[in-house]
């Protein structure tokens, strides 16, 4: 029977396929599959790929993407989602790895959840972010693999199917699970890092995925709006030949 181990991004996926010692030369994904796309971010409804790759066009509209898939954008190295839930459905088992503690991680699980349904699967919670592991950080976690509750899954088909139903530009991990939050819900941290003198678009943006835990790439999109809006002022481009300008000054208005 194949295991095939899901992962949240191709970081973790990469460590994990170290960790297992995965012969990749026939198959470059091996027995580990990353999902393609941040799910902590972007519209749930309508439930299609393409819905997805087009908001991803907005927020990164820095990067190349001609050739897109009918499937939807592919955010990672993987495969389209669709080809991932048919390479999902196919094998005869399952370990889905996760953390609570980000939330496209804790969405990713969710979304498992809720697509599988009744299926059987093991499950590995990693006491902090998956994709933040080192390869010999996953050789004793592959010993807490252990199937899903049917209590954690009635909860988390739950919660995914209320996140859907507000369809809200972000979800954020709090202690109580995930959130739904506008797409405005991290503008006055970046008005806050930024201040009135004037600060590196660089670490304005790395202060704020410190401590709040989040990506740069909605960060860098919330401050290009900020700046269209005037609540922010830039002294120089926010993008240059496919790169962010990172020595740009912002500062609040």
């Amino acid at each position: 029977m194949e295991t095939l181990h899901l992962v949240p991004g191709d970081s973790a996926a990469e460590s994990l396929r170290a960790a297992l010692g995965a012969d990749t030369s026939d198959d470059p994904v091996g027995p580990v599959q990353a999902y393609p796309d941040d799910l902590g971010m972007g519209p749930l409804r309508p439930d299609d790929p393409a819905t997805r790759a087009q908001w991803w066009q907005t927020v990164l509209p820095h990067r190349r993407l001609e050739g897109i898939p009918s499937d939807g954008l592919t955010l990672t190295q993987s495969l389209t989602p669709t080809a991932f839930w048919e390479r999902a459905d196919a094998a005869g088992h399952l370990v889905v790895w996760f953390s609570t503690a980000a939330q496209h991680e804790l969405a990713f699980f969710h979304a498992i959840c809720d697509r599988l349904q009744d299926r059987p699967f093991d499950m590995v919670q990693v006491p902090g972010p998956v994709g933040a592991r080192h390869p010999e950080e996953f050789v004793p976690l592959l010993a807490d693999a252990r199937p899903v509750a049917d209590i954690e899954r009635r909860a988390a088909r739950a919660a995914w199917q209320r996140l859907k139903q507000e369809n809200a530009t972000f979800r954020v991990a709090t202690p109580a699970g995930l959130v739904s939050a506008p797409e405005d819900h991290y503008d006055a941290a970046l008005l806050d890092t930024a201040g009135p003198g004037g600060t590196a678009l660089a670490v304005v943006v790395g202060t704020v995925m410190a401590t709040m835990n989040v990506p740069d790439s909605p960060l860098y999109w919330r401050i290009a709006a900020l700046v269209k809006s005037g609540a922010l002022i830039a002294d120089g481009p926010l993008v240059s030949n496919g790169e962010h300008a990172i020595r740009t000054k912002i500062k609040r208005a």
